[in-house]
């Protein structure tokens, strides 16, 4: 069900910017061969629930249960790309996109020897992404004031994961060594639709709706941890509302 309203939330979104001042006349400036640099910053939001066992030694195995929360963050987008005539109402760019998201904040209890009667402790660490990848975006030339959009891209994703710590619940309880802090590298990519406007000859401002795969973060093993890593963040679809400044060139 959620991604079926997920589905219908993308498809609204592309088939407004569609209707959007239809009619309502004015140049859109779409021409063939130019450089565009696009500016896209916006709100993200994303939500994960997972339960991850992990033996730390061969005689000790703990259980992380995420707590699940949806949480909202800051991400932004740098698109440099060149710009073609693909028919007469299409138009594509392609080009290198660098985006960069704010701090994810993961929260969850700790299971120990994976014993729901032992739930004597919180955890807490962040994550950081960024990602540099190839970028393509098809634009819509249909007379309109606005352009409607799709794009799409693949990137190589940086996953930072940092700052691991355990809050006993009881005064009673020492926690063991936190996780280290460790940057994965692998592979991302995204899907998006929107709509854009010219301002004038050089300027166009626009909006979209974008979803994002970060891939996979994991952190480092504890001091004195003797087999396996610390444990793994791979969440869903990343949801991002843009909004975006273009300039040709």
């Amino acid at each position: 069900m959620r991604i079926i309203k997920q589905g219908i939330l993308f498809a609204a979104i592309y088939g407004l910017s569609v209707a959007a001042f239809a009619g309502g006349g004015g140049p859109v400036y779409a021409t063939n061969g130019e450089k565009i640099i696009t500016l896209s910053v916006g709100p993200a939001w994303y939500a994960t629930s997972s339960e991850q066992t992990l033996a730390l030694q061969p005689d000790v195995v703990k259980t992380y249960i995420n707590d699940g929360d949806p949480r909202a963050l800051t991400s932004a987008e740098l698109f440099f790309a060149l710009q073609c005539q693909i028919a007469r109402q299409l138009y594509g760019q392609l080009g290198i996109a660098v985006a960069y998201s704010g701090t994810v904040h993961l929260n969850g209890d700790i299971l120990e020897d994976n014993d729901p009667n032992f739930n004597n402790y919180y955890y807490h660490f962040n994550v950081n992404h960024g990602h540099v990848g190839l970028k393509g975006k098809l634009l819509g030339d249909f007379g309109y004031r606005i352009q409607p959009y799709l794009s799409a891209s693949v990137a190589l994703s940086f996953n930072h994961a940092y700052g691991f710590t355990i809050t006993p619940k009881i005064i009673e309880e020492v926690p063991a060594p936190p996780f280290s802090s460790e940057t994965l590298t692998t592979a991302a990519f995204t899907v998006g639709a929107g709509g854009q406007m010219a301002i004038n000859r050089h300027w166009q401002v626009g909006v979209g709706y974008e979803f994002a795969y970060w891939g996979k973060t994991q952190l480092g093993p504890a001091f004195g941890q003797t087999i396996n890593r610390g444990i793994e963040f791979t969440p869903p679809m990343t949801q991002q509302l843009q909004f975006s400044l273009s300039y040709t060139v």
